[in-house]
């Protein structure tokens, strides 16, 4: 009984292995990239006073450039977070998740919602 299961095994492991081709070990089945990187995104910033300004990234938010409501350009990179997205430079954080966050600027925070 043992060499009759014994007997089964081995040819099962032969078998099994000439299924699977060594140089395309996808066997036929195609596989498709597709790419999260998105275009330009630009998102505007109101608090409960009104308009902050805008935010704009092309990379994912690697990098993105705050613009104020007054004009000032500000260029921040992206910063460690537990959770959501956190973009920043030395006098400027932006820190969000969904569409609500908070803006730190000089010591004092704003939060805000995007739109």
């Amino acid at each position: 009984m043992k060499k009759i299961l014994l007997a089964f095994a081995v040819v099962g492991i032969f078998t099994g292995c000439e299924s699977m081709n060594i140089n395309n070990p996808t066997n036929g089945v195609e596989t498709q990239v597709i790419s999260n990187v998105l275009g330009s995104q630009v998102f505007n910033l109101k608090g409960p006073l009104g308009y902050l300004g805008k935010i704009e990234t092309t990379d994912n938010w690697e990098k993105a450039v705050f613009v104020d409501k007054h004009g000032k350009k500000s260029n921040l990179e992206r910063m460690v977070s537990g959770d959501g997205i956190k973009v920043g430079n030395k006098e400027l954080n932006i820190h969000f998740k969904g569409t609500e966050g908070i803006l730190e600027e000089n010591g004092h925070e704003f939060p805000f919602n995007l739109y």
